[in-house]
């Protein structure tokens, strides 16, 4: 639970005051899912830092899983529920660590690489222009059998009870798994060694949604540009669609008691629109 009573954040500068953050008041709720919007420089970004204890609200009171900030004494507690992804990349990573220290980092920490069955051994940069391939495993349990292209970062991982579906098809890792499923409690954890191509995702995700059950509860196609997120509960879905397009797209809708929240889903998504659409389960 995050709580905040009448936060205020004002920066001084010689006999300039500025008011970041003037009175606010929310709460969010275990398991529940709030976005912050509004224009360059209104205060959102100073107001996560304020959550995060990364900066003192100048008055209000500022409460973290029930307990005021000022009386938290162990932030490592607090740091492993909730952590801030910064706007500047070059922020993100820490100075003593190189790239491959970082990526491992949660992985190992938090149990991530028991999930995933495997251990990363080593990461392969390639350059701009360099390229390497997945090559299907004959007789994989997703049926995959075309062989993809990929670029960037290539993890070579060690297997520690993860099944091999796909491999690389060249360099010296020749052979190596890039393509990996684990049984792990009544779910599978799949895992992607490498940066693929858009055919790869498309022909993969399809394959995992159709093994696993899950349907989006759309039945229509989907325009390309046009991406849709789902937030469900036990009564209702949300669908949010973003066009991400050059140009006006129709809505696919799902199946089920539709009520438009924002928008409507008999006119063309503009480009950059935003509709969202709630759904009775």
């Amino acid at each position: 639970m995050i709580q905040l009573e009448n936060i205020c954040k004002q920066y001084t500068n010689h006999n300039h005051t500025v008011r970041a953050v003037d009175n606010v008041s929310f709460s969010v709720a275990p398991n529940e899912r709030v976005g912050i919007a509004g224009g360059s420089g209104s205060g959102k970004s100073t107001l996560l830092r304020l959550i995060a204890m990364l900066e003192k609200p100048t008055s209000g009171t500022l409460r973290l899983f029930g307990e005021e900030i000022h009386s938290i004494q162990n932030h490592t507690e607090i740091y492993r529920s909730m952590q801030m992804m910064f706007q500047n990349p070059l922020a993100v990573i820490p100075p003593r660590m190189n790239l491959e220290a970082f990526l491992l980092e949660p992985y190992i920490n938090y149990g991530l690489m028991d999930v995933a069955g495997l251990r990363s051994t080593e990461t392969d940069a390639l350059y701009d222009w360099e390229e390497n391939s997945f090559v299907p495993v004959a007789g994989n349990e997703l049926g995959l059998d075309k062989t993809y292209t990929c670029k960037y970062l290539c993890d070579l991982v060690e297997l520690r009870g993860a099944r091999t579906l796909m491999t690389y098809g060249s360099d010296f890792y020749e052979g190596y798994s890039c393509l990996t499923v684990n049984e792990y409690g009544k779910g599978k954890a799949w895992y992607v060694a490498a940066d693929a191509d858009k055919e790869f995702y498309g022909d993969f995700l399809e394959k995992v949604l159709k093994d696993s059950g899950v349907s989006c509860g759309i039945k229509e196609e989907i325009p390309d540009a046009l991406e849709i997120t789902v937030r469900e509960n036990e009564n209702e879905k949300y669908y949010i669609y973003q066009n991400f397009g050059t140009e006006a797209v129709s809505i696919p809708v799902p199946e089920g008691e539709i009520s438009w929240i924002y928008g409507n889903g008999s006119d063309k998504l503009k480009v950059y629109g935003l509709a969202v659409a709630k759904v009775i389960v």
